[in-house]
């Protein structure tokens, strides 16, 4: 039996801390096996907590919290044989959506010791912060930037669609200078999308492309539509599933690392998180994160 430090956030989502952590109490000591709760607490170093657990000797790592909480404790895991399991207690639970991981937590437990399989993802890092699913500037910065937390509590992922939305009557082209490995390109576009799961699946149909997550390789989307009434049809031809070839969007594979340049400063969104600006560099881990998922 592994001994295993729990990492729970306890503002994410909507159900309240204490049944999260009472649910998780009641599972490991009917299970007989030795854990640690720690509750994050602002702005505090996820990283440095692991790597001092680490030292103490657990060998299984949980994050039960939001999609941000993942890339937390992942960040210390990542290129390391100690695995990770998700308990998904936060407002989108992607990562764990994609991983077919159940978002009732009860369930999503019984995965911890009990039957289960261990996937290797990839994992993005951006200025020394890691992403497993995705990271984004332009547009999607703007809907992030506008959504604040209470919001995100009361409507879930529909906040970010209601933000996105406001944040198109301002939003201008913006001049990106690439380097994608080792090829230079240059572009205006509301938006540059590195992918490295299926998140979005309604825009991966769409694009009709199978984004996986341990692949090896990244998704780099770029979106140029000129105007906003393009990047509306965009978004409208996603909504529809119409097929694909859009003139205003180009599809790169990113295999060791992307650079990008920008005409203005601008914030970067790291799965759902503004924790970088440009310039800045990505570069893909292969295979480098172990993770708990069920057993089909």
């Amino acid at each position: 039996m592994k001994k295993v430090f729990i990492i729970q956030n306890p503002v994410a989502g909507t159900q309240p801390a204490e049944d999260v952590v009472a649910a998780i109490e009641d599972y490991f000591k009917a299970q007989e096996c030795e854990f640690e709760i720690h509750q994050t607490e602002q702005d505090e170093n996820v990283a440095e907590i692991v790597a001092r657990a680490k030292t103490e000797g657990f060998d299984l790592f949980v994050a039960a919290g939001g999609d941000g909480t993942v890339s937390d404790v992942a960040a210390e895991l990542i290129g390391g044989d100690i695995p990770m399991a998700i308990l998904p207690a936060g407002t989108g639970n992607a990562l764990a959506r994609d991983l077919n991981i159940p978002v009732k937590l009860k369930d999503a437990l019984k995965i911890i010791c009990g039957e289960h399989e261990v996937v290797e993802l990839d994992a993005i890092e951006v200025d020394g912060h890691y992403s497993l699913l995705n990271m984004g500037v332009g547009f999607t910065t703007h809907a992030i930037e506008n959504t604040s937390r209470a919001e995100k509590r009361q409507w879930g992922r529909a906040a970010y669609i209601f933000a996105g939305f406001k944040a198109l009557a301002g939003i201008q082209p913006i001049k990106f200078r690439c380097v994608i490995d080792e090829k230079k390109v240059t572009f205006k576009a509301f938006e540059l999308m590195m992918l490295n799961s299926p998140t979005l699946k309604e825009a991966v149909a769409y694009l009709n492309l199978k984004v996986e997550n341990d692949d090896g390789v990244l998704d780099l989307f770029v979106i140029k539509g000129k105007t906003i009434l393009d990047y509306l049809h965009i978004l409208w031809r996603i909504i529809v599933r119409d097929p694909l070839n859009d003139p205003n969007i180009q599809h790169f594979t990113v295999h060791d690392s992307l650079q990008v340049e920008s005409n203005r400063s601008l914030k970067v969104q790291v799965d759902g998180d503004l924790l970088a600006e440009t310039p800045f560099v990505a570069k893909v881990h292969p295979n480098s994160l172990k993770v708990f998922i069920p057993v089909e």
